[in-house]
Parts: structure tokens; sequence; C-alpha cells
């Protein structure tokens, strides 16, 4: 759970007073040489009240304009922040892109989810197919066949 990029709902339990809360893993501190866990952040939550999290996006299908087209898939958003009861939070928000054709892209405001209100702008763009950049080769003259001579430098010989 530490090493995923979802979003999970934890129940934290402190054994000295046996409370039990209901939260989220918010942040994970690593030691840069050993890799083990020096630090925990968690995010408190109400079971009956909406909060505000952050949601991984995950894109889904090949698009049209990728496998067609010969188009490039390009995710312009990671994350969605959303507005909803710990019930109706996901993990991730899968993103159907199948659909897509060069040029065209899906937004915040084409998803749907119950009980999810999104705290981004509808028009915000949060995958795009794009047209592959073609660099242009300027033709190169024809280049000589053996390398040129170069004088040698060394002692004259005198005769």
């Amino acid at each position: 759970m530490v090493y995923t990029r979802e979003t999970h709902l934890v129940q934290l339990r402190i054994e000295e007073t046996q409370a039990t809360y209901e939260c989220i893993l918010k942040d994970v501190a690593f030691d840069p040489v050993t890799d083990a866990i020096t630090h925990v952040d968690f995010y408190g939550i109400s079971a009956d009240r909406a909060s505000e999290f952050e949601v991984p996006v995950q894109l889904v299908g090949t698009p049209i304009g990728v496998h067609e087209q010969g188009g490039l898939l390009e995710q312009l958003v990671h994350k969605l922040t959303v507005v909803c009861k710990p019930a109706d939070l996901p993990e991730h928000i899968e993103v159907d892109v199948s659909g897509l054709r060069i040029g065209q892209s899906v937004h915040v405001g084409d998803l749907s989810l119950p009980g999810i209100t999104f705290r981004m702008a509808p028009d915000v763009a949060i995958a795009a197919v794009i047209a592959k950049r073609i660099s242009e080769e300027t033709p190169t003259e024809a280049s000589p066949t053996e390398p040129e001579l170069v004088a040698q430098k060394g002692k004259k010989t005198e005769e």
C-alpha cells in the first residue's frame, strides 16, 4: 500500500488508547540510503462527511489515433481532486481513451461518477492524442567515399 499511487482508506488503531480512526495515507517519507520508512502522514476523515481527496487517473484502452493514425497518447493530468464521502472514494479513476483520434482529448467535464464532484475546471484536458512530429532531414551532399589525406608532419628527408 505504501508503494502504490492509489488512494486507500485505512483503519488506524492507537494501541495506548484503543481508539480507531478512519483515515487515508497522505504521505510517506523514506530514508534515502536504506529506503526504510521514516515518517508517515495520515489524513483523518469522517465517514458521514464529504472530504477533498486526490485520486490517481488510470488511462484505459488504446486510442484509435494511436493504432490507426500513428499518433501519440499524452497524459496531461495524473491526479484529480475530488470531493466525496469516504464510501464513494475510488482507488483510482479510469478514463477510457479508446475512442480518441488525433487532435481529440478527454476533459474533466466528460467524466461522471456517482457521489463524486470534481474540483478541477470542466475544460481541463486529462489526456490527448497528438500527431507525431516528423523531423525534416535536409538532404546532404554526396560525401566522398574515401577520406581526404592530410599532409603528414614530421622529419623531411633530404636528398
